[in-house]
């Protein structure tokens, strides 16, 4: 079991998490943590994959920066909390997302939000718009931008 298992198992465990997708360290250890694994054996395994390069927060970062933005359609401040719920740490989110540019995300979203709406009277339409924008994490001053630019498809 992973509790009386060494260091080896903590690197194979690690290495197939991995193979799935790119993680974060801190990530990766609760992972570890999680499975059973010893403090200390985690901290070794997250040191050696820091030195083979395996481990990038900053990379990571830059990658799901990518996901917010164009998969995701997240604004900035969704996009900062999607980096930390990653494993990001505040700073390293708030630097990577520091030129985020969220009204083209936001102007997608309106699109599709406002295809799926049909014929709902204008006011509910609105007040849809202005809730989704908000719970994707867009700022008031970018929401006021797409409500302008929409105002005639709404």
């Amino acid at each position: 079991m992973p509790g009386s298992a060494g260091p080896q198992d903590a690197l194979k465990y690690a290495y197939r998490l991995l193979s799935v997708r790119g993680r974060s360290q801190k990530e990766l250890s609760a992972r570890l943590r999680q499975k059973g694994f010893a403090p200390e054996d985690v901290g070794d395994v997250i040191a050696r994959l820091l030195g083979l390069g395996y481990l990038d927060d900053r990379a990571r970062a830059l990658s799901l920066k990518q996901t917010a933005l164009e998969g995701r359609l997240m604004g900035r401040a969704g996009a900062i909390e999607y980096l930390r719920r990653m494993g990001i740490g505040r700073q390293e989110a708030e630097d990577t997302v520091q030129d985020y540019d969220e009204l083209q995300g936001a102007l997608r979203l309106a699109e599709k939000k406002l295809k799926a709406m049909g014929a709902c009277p204008e006011d509910v339409k609105k007040r849809r718009l202005i809730g989704a924008l908000r719970r994707k994490g867009h700022s008031a001053e970018t929401i006021k931008r797409v409500m302008r630019i929409t105002e005639e498809d709404i």
